[in-house]
């Protein structure tokens, strides 16, 4: 504040009184704003962030209207107020089973998150809006007025505190959303898709108007739980751009799921290929509006798993000695171990699925699966699902293998090499 060796004024050491002073008194209005905070209901703790946020608004208005030179301690005042709000926050949150059902209606707890995260949402937003229009600094997050862009900087980075909260609050409903959707996926398992014979539908099946009756029993109930929970669970978040990019991770992992336990789905016949070729385009509208109006055809995120699935629904329109020349295969669209997947449908009981030959159940492998996203992992293990045919079919001294070995045998070295 002073050089070495200078001496100061008595109207200048009043002056470092006054804002010593000042910073003293602010720092105890603020945080004079969280007594009884913890024993507050929600309706209380609404009006606790009010005060905190107006409190924080008058000390920052006031720093950048009155003394400038105040403005790099306030702005600490105020980033440890932000930071307090979420501890307080998170002393709060229920993040227990009642924080994470999916069952039934929302329960107190799940709507007394909301109540919160809405309230952070609010909390951060004001605080942001204060920094850019008080002229304090430029927020790195959205630029602002000033010229010492750390002043601000320090109040933007306690608000990263806020976002964890708001996650934490949301985190157990989306886990939740996420279990549920694989579970209801696991069940095309148990429906039957081995009508119509054998062989692939024809191109004008391909070009047949997709209708959600047409769709499988488990893509009807997909559906219908994406709708609930839209309904229930997630339309009174105000945060909804937030809220959509945590469950995009959602979206791309059911997607992921899906094109896996397709591509393993036995017996597969005409029909059944047909109908899983409806699933793969509901899919994409049953999911879409867990984006809470996100744009879902733009994501860069979603785009190589909406690749996969859409790559998957051409395949099973592909007879099984074109699969590996088919353009999806070739340019990557969908991964060669699920392309060599549903080269298995094509096969004799025999010629067993790997997680079949490994003993697995289908949720096992799937897992084994996520575990192991290398496709040279899953590649060898599909190798060494085919060298224990091999050894089966020579034991059982049969003079030939079955269609259709020698197309996935060829893949296999292709994209071995």
């Amino acid at each position: 504040m002073f050089s070495a060796g200078e001496v100061p004024t008595e109207v200048e050491l009043h002056q470092v009184s006054k804002r010593l002073l000042y910073v003293l008194c602010s720092t105890i209005r603020i945080e004079q704003q969280f007594i009884n905070y913890r024993s507050n209901s929600v309706g209380h703790q609404q009006v606790t962030f009010f005060q905190v946020f107006k409190g924080v608004s008058s000390e920052i208005t006031v720093v950048a209207t009155v003394d400038a030179r105040l403005a790099a301690t306030v702005a600490r005042n105020v980033a440890k107020t932000v930071r307090l709000t979420c501890v307080k926050c998170e002393q709060v949150l229920v993040t227990d089973g009642e924080a994470s059902q999916v069952i039934g209606y929302p329960t107190d707890g799940q709507r007394r998150n909301v109540a919160i995260v809405n309230c952070l949402s609010r909390f951060r937003a004001g605080i942001e809006s204060i920094v850019r229009e008080s002229g304090i600094g430029a927020s790195t997050r959205g630029g602002g007025v000033g010229d010492d862009g750390a002043v601000a900087d320090s109040i933007v980075e306690a608000l990263e505190d806020v976002d964890k909260q708001v996650r934490n609050g949301i985190n157990p409903l989306l886990s939740s959303i996420e279990d549920a959707l694989e579970a209801i996926i696991l069940t095309m398992h148990k429906e039957d898709f081995s009508t119509g014979g054998e062989g692939v539908p024809s191109l004008e099946d391909a070009m047949e108007e997709v209708r959600i009756s047409n769709c499988s029993p488990f893509m009807k109930e997909l559906h219908t739980f994406v709708s609930r929970v839209c309904m229930d669970y997630l339309q009174d978040f105000v945060c909804r751009e937030f809220v959509s990019s945590c469950l995009l991770p959602v979206c791309v992992c059911t997607v992921d799921r899906f094109v896996t336990h397709a591509s393993i789905v036995r017996p597969l016949g005409r029909d059944g290929r047909r109908r899983l070729a409806v699933d793969c385009s509901q899919l994409e509208l049953a999911l879409e509006p867990l984006l809470l109006g996100g744009n879902w055809a733009s994501s860069p995120d979603l785009s190589p798993s909406l690749s996969s699935l859409r790559g998957l629904r051409s395949l099973l329109f592909v007879p099984a000695e074109d699969v590996a020349g088919c353009e999806v295969v070739r340019k990557g669209d969908i991964p060669a171990s699920v392309a060599l997947h549903l080269l298995f449908s094509f096969g004799p009981a025999e010629l067993r699925s790997p997680h079949e030959s490994a003993g697995w159940s289908v949720s096992r492998y799937s897992q084994w699966l996520e575990d192991h996203p290398s496709e040279r992992d899953r590649l060898q293990l599909i190798q060494g699902t085919l060298e224990s045919y091999v050894a089966a079919t020579r034991a059982r001294q049969q003079k030939s293998y079955a269609f259709p070995y020698p197309i996935m045998l060829e893949m296999l070295e292709k994209f071995n090499q």
